[in-house]
Parts: C-alpha cells; sequence; structure tokens
C-alpha cells in the first residue's frame, strides 16, 4: 500500500535541466581541481581516462570508453585523459530537487562506479537530450518538456541503482526544517535569526552549509521562491505589477520589479507580454551555463 508519505514526494520532486556541453581533451590533458555547483554526468563518448577526487574515500576511479559517470554536486576532482586520440565526452547537468531546493540524490547513496545497465539507460536518456537540443524546436514549450522527459529519465536510470540513506541526520538533513518553512512562508517576512534557531549551527556555519547544500544564501533562495511565484501570478492573473509583488511578499513595486528583472533578464511586465503563450518560465539554454560551471578550487584546500 502507498502511504501519504510516499504520495506527498509525487508533489515535491522535480527536475530542472541546468547545461549539456559537448567537449574534447586532448590525450594526456589533466585539468586543476575543479567542482560544479549541480551533480554531472560525463559520458566518455570516445577515448578513455581517470578520475582523481579530493576525497580519499573515493581516490582514483578509471573512466573506460563509453562509460557514464555521475559526479556529485561540489564533489572536489580532477581528470586526466589517456587516449592517443583525445577524449570525445557528453556533459549534462540536471538538478535533481527535493522541496524546491535539496538534490534529492542527497537521501541516496550511489556506487561510484555504476552498473552497466544503469549506464546504458543513461546513454539513452542523454542522447535523446542531445538530439533535441540539437534539433531545430522553435516551440519553447516542447523544448522545456523535452528536458524534463530525458531529466526524469536520467533520475529513474540513477535510483536504480541507489540506496536510501540510513546515516542518521548528516548536515544536509538538518537543513530540511529551514528549506521547508521557506517553501511554505517566503511571502512573510523571515528574519535569519528564526533559520538559524532551527538548527544546531552557529551563525557562520548555518551560512557556510546553506550555501554549499542549496548554491544560494538564505536571501537569493526567499527571492528565487518569491519570483518563481510571482512569474506564476503574472501568466495566470490579471493583478497589476504591483499586486503580484505584495501577494509573493515585496510591499515596493519598484523594488520588486528591479529584483524580478535582476532573476528573469526582463521586467514583470515583459514577462507576462513575451511568455505569455507559454506553459512555464524558461530554463536557459543550452551553453548558457556552461563556462560557469566549472570551478577551479585552489590546491591549498577547501
Amino acid at each position: 500500500m502507498t502511504s501519504n508519505r510516499d504520495l506527498s514526494w509525487d508533489r515535491e520532486i522535480d527536475v530542472v535541466f541546468r547545461v549539456m556541453v559537448r567537449q574534447q581533451l586532448p590525450c594526456a590533458a589533466t585539468r586543476g581541481w575543479i567542482m560544479q555547483p549541480f551533480p554531472v554526468l560525463i559520458w566518455n563518448i570516445h577515448g578513455c581516462g581517470e578520475t582523481t577526487y579530493r576525497d580519499p574515500c573515493l581516490g582514483r576511479v578509471p573512466r573506460p570508453e563509453n562509460s557514464v559517470a555521475y559526479i556529485m554536486a561540489n564533489e572536489v576532482r580532477q581528470s586526466a585523459t589517456y587516449s592517443p586520440d583525445g577524449l570525445d565526452y557528453l556533459m549534462v547537468s540536471y538538478s535533481f530537487e527535493y522541496r524546491g531546493g535539496f538534490n534529492l540524490l542527497n537521501f541516496y547513496e550511489l556506487p561510484n562506479v555504476l552498473p552497466e545497465n544503469v549506464q546504458q539507460a543513461l546513454r539513452e536518456a542523454m542522447e535523446r537530450l542531445e538530439q533535441s537540443e540539437n534539433a531545430t524546436i522553435c516551440d519553447t514549450t516542447m523544448r522545456a518538456v523535452q528536458r524534463k522527459l530525458c531529466g526524469y529519465a536520467l533520475l529513474d536510470a540513477l535510483l536504480r541503482c541507489a540506496k536510501r540513506r540510513q546515516d542518521g541526520a548528516p548536515q544536509w538533513r538538518r537543513l530540511q526544517p529551514v528549506v521547508e518553512y521557506l517553501n511554505d512562508h517566503f511571502a512573510e517576512p523571515i528574519a535569519v535569526e528564526t533559520l538559524i534557531a532551527m538548527t544546531p549551527y552557529s551563525r557562520a556555519h548555518f551560512f557556510r552549509l546553506f550555501q554549499t547544500q542549496l548554491h544560494s544564501t538564505p536571501v537569493a533562495y526567499i527571492q528565487r521562491l518569491r519570483v518563481r511565484a510571482a512569474a506564476i501570478r503574472l501568466l495566470h492573473s490579471a493583478d497589476s505589477v504591483a499586486a503580484v509583488g505584495a501577494a509573493v511578499g515585496w510591499q515596493d513595486a519598484f523594488y520588486f520589479s528591479k529584483i524580478f528583472k535582476q532573476l528573469t533578464g526582463m521586467s514583470p511586465l515583459a514577462y507576462r507580454k513575451n511568455r505569455g503563450d507559454e506553459l512555464g518560465m524558461g530554463e536557459g539554454k543550452v551553453g548558457d551555463e556552461g563556462r560557469d560551471m566549472d570551478i577551479e578550487v585552489s590546491s591549498g584546500g577547501m
């Protein structure tokens, strides 16, 4: 029998497309220590190499030709290429989100080397995504649907070999009450001290952990929730810009318009006009975030 708790997950899980990049690396190329703020999947289409993780528990992992690797968010690593003709690879990044912020796969343990049947399912989904992204699709709704379908196919494949964590209350889980509170009360005035009090952490540790787990400050996270809610209201109501801003927590219409434009690239009125024929917010274009996906890490430590 399906429990009510299981049913609630249906409404709380989302996949968000971040970036897709096809690249080539020359033979023997070794990149410096890097990390990415979102989980990534890397398919070695032609060529082989290896990944060395800074975490000694993960160590050094060979990456043979045609293999697919899952790299957790914020995992510090460096890669080397050994094939004479270099390495041709496809990198795909999605956020697998629970309750609008947490990485869903933090609830699970995945093997360092994925089973072959899982890798095959990932290859098929990544190939479909690449074909879709390279196709000439004028309908932005269709493109968004294709991205969602491929994202859920990737998540489904990963969950086939995932094991639910039984490790008590790791740091990221202790932030869950904060995220749930923000998701439910983002339109209300919120004091940072209230959020910190929900955790056992100091102010500095709280901010550092929030940034690591949610790739955002608390203020920026609230802004994202408010803008997302405002975008839906703009498309599905006739409320004025001021009324929309007030409904999501901004009483100052000018400030609301300023933040909305910062996060979406257009004013609320322009968003309503330009997106009125679409079913949802856009999630970027191929390569939009590619320049910012790799973050170099100094050798002296995090």
